[in-house]
């Protein structure tokens, strides 16, 4: 504090600035993020690991303590060659032409001169360097909502396929039902499908401000009551659990991509967790 005389005013408006620079410790830097990717790449697939050895731990606390007599046994790596093979092949097989698509995009937008050209009607003259730039990330961003919004639709017919051999009595008025039948349940799932990114949209926003990182874990827990509720809701409007499996993952994945927000390594490894 300054120095006051008998009345209160500082004696002196004078003063020395002084700056100390301290070495933070190893376990501070890495919790402020200081590190390249792959040491916290490392950190994050051990803290996988741990999740795994829990869950170990939990099932051999089981079979330990079990009362029953002939116990099944442990059916894991069967369970993980139902699961998993069929996924991989399915995503591999279909990131392949989506990432092809993604560089094609990419290199149309951003490598050839299209930035030269005026992104209005009224343009005239020579681009900027800076109006170049954005004119190449604004054709890009489009093209990639294009993208997205053509796969959904191809999702959605898909998902919702068309059933073949289901005729009965006059031709033209059961293909005729059947079809608005097939038009309305992929409208349905289409809508409620964008009215759940329109949400999952604000959260991420919302991740990014001061008033969710001073409170994350008041959030994570909030966020995952909300993600119980519209588990329940979503099999609820969609009427199939098939339709509403594609949904429930994207809500999982905005869960954790929230996480982002975190202050420090500490809260987002206690948010996974």
């Amino acid at each position: 504090p300054c120095e006051v005389d008998v009345n209160g005013n500082m004696k002196s408006q004078h003063y020395n600035l002084e700056i100390h620079y301290e070495a933070l410790y190893w376990f501070e830097l890495l919790n402020n993020f200081e590190f390249s990717g792959s040491v916290y790449f490392f950190f994050f697939a051990v803290m996988g690991l741990i999740v795994c050895m829990i869950g170990m731990f939990a099932y051999g606390m089981n079979r330990l303590l079990t009362k029953l007599r002939y116990p099944p046994r442990f059916m894991g790596l069967e369970l993980m060659k139902l699961v998993s093979v069929p996924q991989l092949k399915g995503v591999s097989l279909a990131l392949m032409p989506y990432i092809a698509t993604l560089m094609i995009i990419y290199t149309i937008f951003m490598d050839i001169s299209f930035s030269g050209i005026h992104r209005n009607w009224i343009g005239r003259g020579i681009v900027l360097e800076k109006d170049q730039f954005e004119n190449s990330v604004g054709r890009l961003g489009s093209a990639f909502t294009v993208l997205g919004v053509y796969t959904i639709f191809r999702a959605t017919d898909k998902l919702v396929p068309t059933v073949q051999g289901r005729r009965v009595g006059d031709e033209g008025k059961t293909v005729s039902e059947s079809a608005s039948a097939l038009a309305s349940k992929r409208a349905h799932f289409l809508f409620t499908g964008l009215s759940i990114e329109a949400v999952l949209l604000c959260i991420w926003e919302f991740s990014y401000s001061n008033m969710f990182r001073n409170n994350i874990y008041r959030f994570k827990v909030a966020f995952q009551l909300g993600q119980i509720i519209l588990d329940l809701l979503t099999t609820q409007l969609m009427g199939d659990r098939l339709l509403a499996a594609p949904l429930l993952v994207s809500i999982q994945m905005a869960e954790m991509l929230v996480t982002v927000g975190a202050r420090n390594f500490t809260e987002f490894s206690l948010c996974y967790l």
